[in-house]
């Protein structure tokens, strides 16, 4: 990111939040996941990613 100035103008569009996440953000994730808040969960993947995981698809696969 620092080394390449045009890195943030061509990411950012892309990104379907349109800002990269924050560490409270993801904190926040991490402390539900602790807490007895998620007690009922098993087995799940949690992604913490606004949304770009999502937004990119591989080549001849349809977005939906």
């Amino acid at each position: 990111q620092d080394r390449d100035p045009d890195f943030l103008p061509t990411r950012m569009p892309r990104l379907p939040m349109k800002r990269f996440g924050t560490v409270e953000e993801i904190a926040k994730v991490a402390a539900f996941l602790i807490s007895d808040d998620s007690s009922f969960m098993t087995g799940q993947s949690v992604i913490v990613d606004g949304g770009i995981t999502s937004a990119y698809t591989t080549k001849g696969q349809a977005r939906t």
